[in-house]
């Protein structure tokens, strides 16, 4: 049922604020929705149950009456819609902008003395972001509500001056986003759209701005916004040619340059931002661009960034498996059971078990523990379709090592075939899976049957050229198969 799905993504420090929200006849509408919460809050996380349905929950909350089914839709129904409410409550709790919300408030209520208060503490604000911060992009509501409240008092000088204000901020806001999404469409490609960016409205604009003629005004009139529109812009630019390492040590230049004027949540996202640009590198086979990965991924784990970035409560599953991957690929096991034991619990309900395991069977493949690696495989439980792909591929992996050839050719069976239908939307790491089944499929025939050492050589030049899963494995298997041909020639 919908309403518990939304009653698991209640973590469980947030249940005693729910419950008085619940109470709270303001929100309830005289409707009491205790009863029925304490009823569910016994099967609170998982909500599975024999019993955990209507009838039952119904029996329970109107003994001796005959069940009606319109009735507890309609409760379940309202509490759902309460659910909804507290959620909203909580995020303005977290972004209330309260200086401009009870600005904009005395402004439509007439009340100058008030609103007078209000605009000097939202014009306080605003003079104490630094113009470095990304903060300071993201000003137009509160420049906008100054204005207007000039506008109400028929001061034509301040409002000319927020005017000119939010002008400047919009271009400088316009810009830093068009850096930031124009990176996100170049990173997905296909992966969004069929469409050709620039065939598009957006592409059209964008081809028709001179940034870098705006870039130049930004550095002459504004020092300090300056460097950190041009990081985000070169960020676009590495990911726009992922070859070219110039942009990423201007890039790298340009932090270390302003490390000490950025405040902390701008130096972290930039990280971020270059612990991508890493992964890239190190996707297309520069291998030295993992290190540097990897330790801004230590960086930011210190920094407890990962547990509140994109404003959730969670540690973001996604980055926890990169961090993983990165640390086995640079021999710090150690380092990863660590990370494993101590964040596996902050993931999200459905993820932290399966993760988890996921994690501790990799670890153990690192180790060449490869039973131990199989037993953690099969406790992994998850709906997750690239989730369940990578573990076949770690699966293929252990048969190779283990050279049980039989096996590995039967997984790989239905390894294809999982990846063989088109999917526009995972199109990218769908080829992936593809290119490592292909080249891990050579790799046993040339181990069982041919040992051809030119074969090997081909395959490992079109290795390095491909989009490929496991690439750096795959090479050092092919590397391996190179010697074993060479010696058995060498006889």
């Amino acid at each position: 049922m919908k309403i518990f799905r939304k009653l698991k993504l209640i973590p469980e420090y947030e249940w005693k604020d729910y419950e008085k929200f619940v109470s709270s006849p303001f929100f309830n509408k005289g409707r009491n929705y205790i009863p029925l919460l304490n009823i569910l809050k016994e099967f609170y996380p998982e909500f599975k149950s024999q019993t955990l349905t209507g009838e039952c929950i119904y029996k329970k909350l109107y003994p001796g009456k005959k069940y009606n089914e319109n009735v507890i839709k309609t409760v379940f129904s309202g509490l759902s819609i309460l659910t909804d409410e507290f959620f909203l409550q909580q995020n303005f709790k977290k972004n209330s902008n309260r200086e401009i919300r009870l600005l904009n408030e005395y402004i439509q209520r007439g009340d100058e003395q008030k609103a007078g208060k209000y605009a000097s503490l939202v014009e306080s604000g605003i003079k104490k972001i630094p113009s470095d911060s990304l903060d300071f992009f993201e000003n137009l509501d509160k420049i906008d509500a100054l204005q207007l409240y000039y506008a109400m008092n028929y001061d034509k000088r301040k409002r000319y001056g927020m005017l000119v204000s939010g002008i400047r901020n919009l271009f400088c806001f316009s810009m830093m986003q068009f850096f930031i999404f124009k990176k996100e469409i170049l990173l997905y490609d296909r992966r969004y759209s069929d469409d050709e960016f620039n065939s598009t409205l957006a592409g059209k604009l964008s081809d028709s701005i001179e940034i870098e003629k705006m870039l130049e005004f930004i550095r002459e009139d504004d020092a300090g916004s300056f460097p950190l529109l041009k990081m985000y812009y070169l960020i676009m630019k590495q990911v726009s040619d992922i070859g070219n390492d110039e942009y990423y040590f201007e890039l790298r230049k340009l932090l270390s340059d302003n490390l000490n004027s950025f405040d902390t949540e701008t130096v972290n996202r930039l990280l971020l931002n270059i612990m991508s640009v890493c992964n890239m590198k190190s996707n297309s086979g520069k291998k030295e661009f993992i290190h540097e990965s990897f330790k801004i991924m230590k960086q930011l784990v210190g920094n407890n960034y990962f547990d509140k970035i994109h404003g959730t409560s969670f540690f973001p599953p996604s980055h926890f498996r990169n961090i993983v991957k990165a640390g086995l690929a640079v021999n710090e096991t150690e380092w990863v059971e660590k990370f494993v034991s101590d964040y596996a619990p902050k993931l999200d309900h459905y993820n932290s078990e399966p993760l988890k395991n996921y994690s501790l069977a990799k670890i153990c493949f690192a180790g060449k523990k490869f039973k131990d690696s199989l037993e953690y495989l099969g406790k992994v439980n998850t709906e997750n379709m690239i989730f369940k792909l990578d573990i076949k591929k770690l699966t293929a992996m252990i048969y190779y090592e283990t050279k049980s050839f039989v096996n590995l050719q039967s997984l790989l069976n239905t390894y294809y075939m999982s990846v063989a239908v088109k999917n526009k939307k995972e199109e990218n790491i769908l080829n992936r899976h593809r290119n490592f089944i292909f080249y891990l499929r050579k790799l046993d025939k040339i181990i069982n049957e041919s040992r051809d050492l030119t074969e090997i050589t081909v395959l490992q030049k079109s290795l390095q050229k491909d989009n490929v899963s496991e690439k750096n494995w795959l090479n050092e298997k092919f590397l391996e198969a190179e010697k074993s041909s060479g010696q058995i020639n060498l006889n």
